[in-house]
This record gives structure tokens, C-alpha cells and sequence, in this order.
């Protein structure tokens, strides 16, 4: 793992049904080639099988994961420094592969008007599944 761009995993959430309310928990399932287990993008969408953001942006904007959706918060790790084909590293088992940033959605200003223009270039990134294995909060993630 890539010392210089590691972190620590702050947050786990997932919805089960497409426009319900994400669930935070303690460990989530990452499945090879779909996504997570029982979360409502899983299997729909090769590039888009995982979204993460840092806790950094989320300050910055004084936002918060419910607001955001993603599946993984980050922290002390910069996800704007990584690129389409770059490799994470999370907990013992699972890696990803970024495949781009998340563009930001018009559902973020029903939490906070405005803030899908505010946030593109730091929405997040995108990642699909290439190992699976489970990851719990505070979990290290970072890149290989």
C-alpha cells in the first residue's frame, strides 16, 4: 500500500432500494465484478459498482455522508489525486479500480440547494470490484 496517499475508512452505507435512505453499518460485502451485497447499483453498472468521498470534501462543503449517498467515507486519503485505473486497497482482501469521478447529481440540492453545481471536480470517485472480501470501519484504504 502507497503510504503517501493512505487513509482510514470512516464510513460504510448502503441503500437497498434505489431512492430510500442509505443505512450506515459496520462491514460491507464487495463481490467481484458486481458491486456490493444488497446495495440497489449492485450489478447494474460495471464502472459504477462502488462510490467513494473523502471526509475532507464533506467539511469543506459542510456536507455529510446522508447528504452524499456514498458507500465509502475516507479520511486522510486524496481521492483527487487518483485516476481511471488506479488500484485501492481496502482492509484485508478487497481492491478496486477506479474507473472516474462521480458527476454530481441534481438530488444533492434537495439537501442543500446548490450544491450539485458547488461540488463537480469533488463529488468523488467511482470504482468497480476486483477483489472481494469484506471492509469494516477503520479499515486502512490506500493505493497500491
Amino acid at each position: 500500500m502507497n503510504q503517501i496517499n493512505s487513509g482510514t475508512i470512516i464510513n460504510l452505507q448502503i441503500s437497498t432500494q434505489k431512492g430510500d435512505p442509505v443505512s450506515r453499518v459496520p462491514e460491507l460485502e464487495f463481490i467481484k465484478g458486481l458491486g456490493i451485497s444488497g446495495e440497489s447499483h449492485a450489478g447494474k453498472s460495471e464502472n459504477r459498482q462502488v462510490l467513494l468521498m473523502d471526509s475532507e470534501t464533506q467539511k469543506l462543503f459542510d456536507i455529510t455522508p446522508d447528504i452524499t449517498r456514498e458507500n465509502v467515507t475516507t479520511k486522510n486519503l486524496q481521492l483527487s489525486k487518483l485516476s481511471p485505473g488506479d488500484m485501492l486497497a481496502l482492509g484485508n482482501s478487497v481492491r478496486l479500480e477506479v474507473t472516474g469521478d462521480c458527476e454530481p447529481c441534481k438530488s444533492l440540492d434537495i439537501k442543500k440547494p446548490g450544491l450539485s453545481e458547488a461540488i463537480k471536480g469533488h463529488r468523488g470517485i467511482l470504482a468497480k470490484v476486483i477483489d472481494s472480501g469484506f471492509v469494516k470501519l477503520n479499515d486502512t484504504i490506500g493505493m497500491e
